[in-house]
């Protein structure tokens, strides 16, 4: 009996157990997308940590055998990777992504070269991700900022126009913009983006809340974000008499992100 139980443990360890085949990814929803990054290998001098921002923001920190996933809207991204160990103030990978609606987008890096060379790029598909991700571990991600989706802000509003008389704004959203206007006077605006993110989930016809909202976004960098809430606070107030100069500064804020 004990022979038999040595034989089945070095099987086991040889290889010869059944592996079970990878589970199917997750997929996003049709109005957003999710992009995998993971760090391969490193065979640079210094290099066995990479920093990956998205769109000039810090998304992660990996190290060898890791990987992230973020869920971004669909659109083109740009991306960093860089190498905050190494000395070559030139180990910097930066790439473009388009992610498509309901899609997944998958990017495997590794730092090579005995100079400190940036780290490299490898386009990889499911299948090969999947295939590997049993020897890899997750570590949370920053997830970018979000708002609410184009088909909840739609039924949103059409549920506004068709309503008489207007809702007004509740006591809960107060409280939410007082707090966010007293973060607005100490300049922290990570703060004053939440107060206002929660609020429009619970009243996402308010258009003052967009305008606000667009503004707070403005001063984070997330042009792309504040064109959307403007554009929402226009469609909610239609008759504007700052519609021009609305315009005007969307056109502005679109120079920002390359449109």
């Amino acid at each position: 009996m004990r022979a038999f139980l040595s034989c089945c443990v070095l099987t086991a360890l040889a290889g010869c157990a059944t592996v079970p085949p990878p589970k199917p990814l997750p997929k996003p929803p049709a109005d957003r997308a999710f992009f995998y990054v993971y760090f391969l290998s490193s065979m640079s001098c210094n290099t066995e940590v990479i920093d990956v921002s998205i769109d000039g923001r810090v998304a992660a920190r990996i190290v060898p055998r890791q990987y992230f996933k973020v869920n971004l809207a669909p659109g083109h991204h740009a991306i960093v990777a860089h190498s905050p160990t190494s000395t070559n103030a030139l180990n910097n990978l930066n790439f473009d992504i388009d992610t498509p609606g309901g899609g997944m987008v998958f990017r495997g890096l590794s730092a090579w070269g005995i100079n400190c060379l940036p780290p490299d790029l490898v386009d990889t598909s499911e299948i090969d991700f999947t295939n590997g991700v049993g020897q890899l571990t997750e570590v949370p991600a920053h997830q970018p900022l979000q708002i609410l989706s184009k088909q909840e802000f739609d039924a949103a509003l059409i549920a506004y126009q068709s309503t008489n008389p207007k809702p007004t704004i509740p006591e809960s959203v107060r409280k939410l913009q007082i707090q966010a206007e007293a973060a607005i006077k100490e300049n922290n605006y990570a703060e004053a983006e939440q107060h206002f993110s929660d609020a429009l989930k619970l009243v996402p016809w308010w258009a003052n809340g967009y305008y606000n909202h667009a503004l707070i976004l403005k001063e984070l960098n997330e042009y792309g974000l504040a064109i959307e809430e403007l554009k929402r606070y226009m469609a909610l107030n239609p008759n504007s008499a700052d519609a021009r100069n609305l315009q005007d500064m969307i056109y502005l804020w679109q120079r920002k992100v390359g449109q």
